[in-house]
């Protein structure tokens, strides 16, 4: 199946069909860019193995901002965040990578779709260090949560 015609339909065992429906956007950014930049269709790249839900197999950059706690209402957007990129995404969990470690347990990852963020409260369930500037992680999706504001310039 080629995921030009993939109707990305998410599925989530805790019924949160809103968070099913970010992650399909997600993919579905993921999968047009791709055509877009390659002129190409990409062939469906899902991986299930030990996990019980899906998780599609992608490469996105994302914003990764530490949290000092698992409450959205700790998220700490002044701050730099680190660039990440995914590995595989489902509506369960993050696989990802960056180039730092992760010190916090909890982190806010911020998705660009077509100019509007999506954002999702995560805990980091394991971590390990590749090399020095290479470290891959796995993160339980907690909830989506909303984006920060814009930030208004004075007049």
């Amino acid at each position: 199946m080629l995921i030009a015609d993939h109707e990305f339909d998410v599925t989530l065992s805790d019924n949160d069909e809103e968070l099913a429906r970010a992650i399909s956007r997600i993919l579905r950014k993921y999968y047009r860019g791709c055509l877009h930049f390659t002129g190409r269709k990409l062939d469906e790249d899902v991986t299930n193995g030990r996990r019980s839900v899906e998780r599609g197999a992608v490469a996105m950059p994302f914003y990764l901002y530490p949290c000092t706690s698992g409450e959205a209402s700790s998220r700490d957007w002044s701050g730099s965040p680190l660039l990440a990129v995914t590995r595989d995404i489902s509506t369960r969990g993050i696989g990802m990578q960056c180039d730092q470690p992760l010190l916090r347990q909890h982190y806010i990852a911020e998705f660009d779709c077509a100019g509007q963020s999506i954002c999702m409260l995560l805990e980091l369930r394991w971590q390990l260090r590749k090399c020095p500037h290479y470290f891959v992680a796995g993160f339980r999706v907690l909830h989506l949560i909303d984006p920060p504001e814009p930030l208004q310039m004075p007049a």
